[in-house]
């Protein structure tokens, strides 16, 4: 799901964040993919605000939703298919 050459960040938000202890948790060798982890204190109001703020704005760019396309296969595909 990640791959291990792209640079990511692991975000802990909300009052769960603050039971974690900046220094007190340790990944197992295949999630030791994260470059940086960061702790944000937000309550649960603040999180569900900007929540709102974003799914209230008109900028929908960020995610882009592709719909997709059936492939028609063919009697011999279906044949291969079925004794895969």
């Amino acid at each position: 799901f990640l791959k291990n050459d792209e640079k990511s960040i692991l975000i802990f938000t909300g009052e769960g964040s603050k039971i974690l202890n900046k220094n007190s948790i340790y990944l197992k060798e295949e999630f030791n993919i994260f470059d940086e982890m960061n702790f944000f204190e937000e309550s649960s109001e603040q999180i569900c605000s900007s929540a709102l703020k974003f799914s209230n704005s008109q900028n929908f760019e960020e995610v882009e939703i592709i719909p997709k396309k059936s492939k028609k296969s063919g009697f011999f595909e279906k044949l291969f298919y079925f004794f895969k």
